[in-house]
C-alpha cells in the first residue's frame, strides 16, 4: 500500500472513532438514566389514594388506602413516598398501624422491606417498598390494593387544609423484563380539611336577688370535623412484554442502577484504542 493509501486509511478509521466512541458513551448514558428515573410522563402504572371523602371529629381516627395498578405489565418491583407537612414540634395529623395489603402477603410472591413513617423536616414521610419474587411478574389491570395505614386529626393544622401526596422523586414501579420504571408521575393527592372551633365560656353574672347567687354557666364542648376530598389518576392500557428476570430491582433501598460510564462503554473506548494503534502500525 502507498504512503497515500496509508495516511487516507488513517484518517477515515480516526473519523469513525471520533465519531463513534461519543455517540456510544451517548446512548449508553440515556439507558442508565431510564432506569434511575423515578416516576415517568409516559408511565403505564398508576399509583392512587382513597377515600374520596370522610368526615371525623377531633381525635377520631380513619383509615387510608394506597393502591397501584400496572395496566397489563409485568413489574418485579413496587416503591412509593406519601408525605404531607405540618406546622410545630408535632404533627397535627398522626400517622399510625401502617400495613402491607393482605392480598400481597398470601400469595407468597411478595417480599415487602420497607416499611416507615418518618417526621422530616416540617413533613411527614410514609415509606412502602415491595418486590415480586415470581419468575413471570406481577400484573394487574385493576387497582391493587398495596397498604393501608391510619390517620388521627390531633388538632388544628396550622396550615389547612392537610395535603396527602405521592413523592414522585421516590415512587417508582418497575418492569420485570428490564428493571425500568413503568410508573406514570402520580397526580392523586388527598386533601384533609379539618375544621373545627373552640367556643369560649362566657362570665358568670349575679342575678339581684334578696340572696345573692351565681348564674351557672357551662362550657361546650369543641367541635371540629375532617372533610377529606380525592382525586384518583385515570388508568391506561397496555400489555406485557418479555420474560426475562433480570436481577431485581429493590427502589427505595439504594440497589438501584449505578450511574456513571458502564462497562460496555469501556469496552468501546477499549476498541477504539486498539483499532487507532493498528492504523498507525500500518502507516509505518
Amino acid at each position: 500500500m502507498s504512503n497515500k493509501g496509508k495516511v487516507a486509511l488513517l484518517i477515515i478509521i480516526s473519523i469513525i472513532i471520533a465519531v463513534s466512541i461519543p455517540v456510544g458513551v451517548y446512548i449508553v448514558s440515556q439507558q442508565q438514566d431510564i432506569r434511575r428515573e423515578a416516576s415517568v410522563p409516559g408511565g403505564e402504572a398508576t399509583v392512587t389514594l382513597s377515600p374520596q371523602t370522610t368526615n371525623k371529629n377531633v381525635g377520631e381516627t380513619f383509615p387510608v388506602t394506597v393502591s397501584f395498578n400496572t395496566s397489563g405489565v409485568a413489574i418485579q418491583a413496587v416503591a412509593v413516598r406519601l408525605m404531607y407537612p405540618y406546622s410545630g414540634d408535632l404533627p397535627e395529623v398522626l400517622t399510625s398501624n401502617l400495613q402491607i395489603s393482605p392480598v400481597l402477603q398470601t400469595t407468597g410472591d411478595w417480599t415487602c422491606p420497607v416499611k416507615n413513617v418518618t417526621p422530616e423536616s416540617n413533613k411527614v414521610n410514609i415509606d412502602v417498598t415491595c418486590v415480586n419474587t415470581s419468575v413471570a411478574g406481577f400484573s394487574s389491570s385493576t387497582n391493587i390494593q398495596l397498604a393501608t395505614f391510619n390517620l388521627t386529626a390531633n388538632s388544628l393544622p396550622v396550615s389547612n387544609p392537610v395535603i396527602l401526596t405521592f413523592d414522585s422523586a421516590k415512587s417508582i414501579i418497575t418492569r420485570k423484563s428490564n428493571g425500568e420504571d413503568v410508573l406514570l408521575i402520580p397526580t392523586s393527592s388527598t386533601s384533609y380539611t379539618i375544621a373545627g372551633s373552640q367556643a369560649t365560656t362566657p362570665p358568670a353574672t349575679a342575678t339581684p336577688t334578696t340572696s345573692a347567687a351565681s348564674t351557672p354557666t357551662s362550657s361546650p364542648k369543641s367541635t371540629a370535623t375532617v372533610k377529606a376530598t380525592s382525586t384518583a389518576t385515570p388508568t391506561t392500557s397496555s400489555t406485557a412484554s418479555g420474560s426475562a428476570t433480570p436481577s431485581p430491582f429493590i427502589p427505595g433501598t439504594g440497589a438501584g442502577p449505578d450511574s456513571g460510564v458502564s462497562a460496555p462503554t469501556l469496552f468501546g473506548i477499549g476498541m477504539g484504542a486498539l483499532l487507532l494503534m493498528m492504523a498507525v502500525a500500518l502507516v509505518i
